[in-house]
């Protein structure tokens, strides 16, 4: 799922709500500040760090054995037999400079959920997408649930996927919010390991 629009829309604040919400159905949630190479970088180092430390045993050997992080952590989520992972993009916006395909696990299980100010990610990432933003809530309202309804009637036909379930809970998830963010550099793993340093919500 990709969510894009404005800056200052609310992406990175739904991006959160949802995650606050729906935490305890992922094995793991990793935030990745995309908003340059460097946070980017930090972020997977965290990430395969908190892999090292925290990631649940036994499981498929990772076929990465080298020293680059972000192909450790992408390799792991690809070949895992734990399938419940959710992977956050936050902020992908250079499109141009950078190839985000690359932080992106190829494969048919787990979530992966992008912010942008650019409409083309969804086409960089290949995958469903939501403007924030551009409707008024009624307008917003009437829209996501439109969409739940087509998600349930793919579920009762059996072609339900996992990307398809997470736009359903981000069309429930409040479109606008007024908590603050503090944005942070690092990953996460969530429910049920221990959470590490995250993005906070605050009042």
């Amino acid at each position: 799922m990709v969510l894009y629009g404005m800056p200052g829309t609310g992406k990175t604040q739904l991006a959160l709500r949802y995650i606050e919400k729906h935490r305890r159905r992922f094995t793991a949630v990793f935030w990745i500040t995309a908003s340059t190479a460097e946070t980017t970088a930090s972020s997977f180092s965290e990430a395969a760090r908190l892999i090292s430390s925290s990631w649940p045993r036994p499981d498929l050997p990772n076929t990465y054995h080298g020293q680059d992080d972000q192909k450790r952590v992408v390799s792991r989520l690809r070949s895992t037999m734990h399938k419940s992972w959710l992977l956050v993009l936050d902020s992908a916006d250079d499109l141009q400079g950078r190839d985000f395909t690359l932080c992106v696990p190829s494969c048919h299980h787990g979530s992966v959920l992008v912010t942008s100010t650019r409409r083309e990610a969804a086409d960089v990432f290949g995958r469903e997408s939501r403007e924030i933003g551009s409707l008024d809530p009624e307008s917003g309202k009437n829209h996501f649930f439109a969409k739940l309804r087509k998600s349930s009637e793919t579920a009762t036909t059996g072609g339900k996927s996992s990307s398809t379930s997470l736009s359903a809970d981000i069309a429930l998830t409040p479109r606008q919010t007024t908590v603050q963010q503090r944005r942070s550099q690092s990953s996460w793993i969530t429910c049920p390991y221990p959470l590490s340093t995250r993005p906070h919500l605050c009042s």
